[in-house]
């Protein structure tokens, strides 16, 4: 099937069920697998359609989002894996958390005591994952108080206590650092097997723990952008990012390109425009001659600061065409752009889908064929 768009990504399906058995082969077969990609609107890449693919994946036991509403999103597309949601809530979401039958994570009584009136309220158990902060800083029981919520909130009926976590920050980045948060958990887990509490999922390693650090696979991961960042050499990449040359012009030297004309050229060459800007993801600070695309099996240099909804190339004297397509990120058959070589640049984490806008499609590939095209306006089409 052929498309008829100026930008687009393209999200590989298949890609993301390869990298999702490559992480069960490496975490073992006795260590459960709690998806966090599907969180953010999967990413950005688009969460029913990741969640589909993580499940026939048939390693994935969870799926995790950051709130309820993608839950109930994913409850009301059909999906019945369990899922984790891993953001503290306000007790007055509490009814739907137990209506839909998701598993929340919890550090204060307040929510505890909502979950455990509606469950029963409702006659069923809600299963929840206490989250212990051991240095993040962001939600969490502090260590030295986990025994006491637990004693608390196990009184409260109908309340099912699954899990306990925490969340490393700065693996990879403060080897130090991240010591002190697995020790630190750790001591509260030998705590708790002191106490008798018996707490079936212990989990802690996220996606750069999972590359780095065994010893944190503990009963489950929660593998994330390892997923779709392909960062090592056995996983696949899965998303690419791609536009088209919508106008060129011939510019003679010292000419000023783009707003605030912080780019001067320095001999006469030919500007091509390109139909993608800051509103579709592209990082503004990748303007003004610091980065590069891929054009007719060619590196070039994007110039000029960002425009919401253009960048400018400088092609030189190339044979570079209208309609010519131009790779962001992915790959020619030469060439090559990867999301971490643009980490690497900005030191900016979070180009990638969830910073892609709404208004580029998105095209699924599955079977190396289009399975699915879906727009700002809806699906547009699925393959049987």
């Amino acid at each position: 099937m052929n498309h008829n768009f100026l930008t687009y990504c393209e999200i590989n399906l298949d890609g993301i069920i390869h990298n999702l058995r490559w992480v069960k082969n490496k975490v073992g077969e006795k260590v459960k697998i709690c998806f966090a990609g599907t969180k953010a609107n999967g990413y950005g890449y688009g969460i029913f359609e990741v969640a589909e693919a993580a499940i026939q994946s048939k390693v994935v036991d969870y799926l995790g989002v950051a709130v309820p509403d993608e839950g109930i999103y994913l409850r009301k597309k059909g999906v019945k894996t369990p899922i984790i949601v891993f953001g503290n809530i306000l007790p007055e979401f509490a009814e739907d958390v137990v209506e839909y039958d998701l598993t929340q994570t919890v550090c204060t009584t307040d929510v505890c005591e909502a979950l455990s009136y509606h469950s029963k309220r409702k006659k069923k158990f809600v299963r929840v994952h206490i989250k212990v902060d051991t240095g993040m800083g962001r939600i969490g029981v502090y260590p030295e108080k986990v025994i006491p919520f637990i004693r608390k909130i196990s009184r409260l009926p109908n309340i099912y206590i699954e899990g306990i976590y925490s969340h490393l920050s700065s693996v990879g980045r403060d080897d130090e650092f991240t010591k002190q948060q697995i020790n630190g958990f750790f001591c509260v887990l030998k705590e708790i097997e002191k106490k008798n509490i018996k707490i079936p999922l212990k989990h802690l390693a996220n996606s750069a723990a999972i590359k780095r650090i065994p010893e944190t696979y503990l009963d489950m991961v929660r593998p994330g952008s390892i997923i779709f960042n392909a960062d090592i050499p056995e996983l696949k990449q899965i998303f690419s990012l791609k536009s088209k040359v919508v106008y060129i012009k011939k510019v003679p030297a010292n000419y000023r390109i783009g707003y605030r004309g912080n780019y001067i050229t320095r001999k006469a060459t030919k500007i091509a425009t390109v139909a993608l800007g800051y509103i579709d993801g592209y990082p503004f600070l990748l303007g003004d001659g610091k980065w590069k695309i891929i054009i007719n099996e060619r590196y070039f240099p994007v110039v000029g600061r960002v425009c919401m909804d253009q960048i400018m190339v400088d092609v030189g004297n190339a044979n570079v065409k209208i309609g010519d397509e131009v790779i962001i990120i992915g790959k020619s058959k030469s060439c090559e752009i990867k999301i971490n070589d643009v980490f690497q640049q900005v030191d900016f984490y979070n180009f990638l889908a969830p910073s892609i806008g709404i208004r580029v499609p998105r095209i699924y590939i599955k079977d190396d064929k289009i399975y699915k095209i879906r727009t700002i306006f809806g699906d547009i089409y699925e393959r049987d």
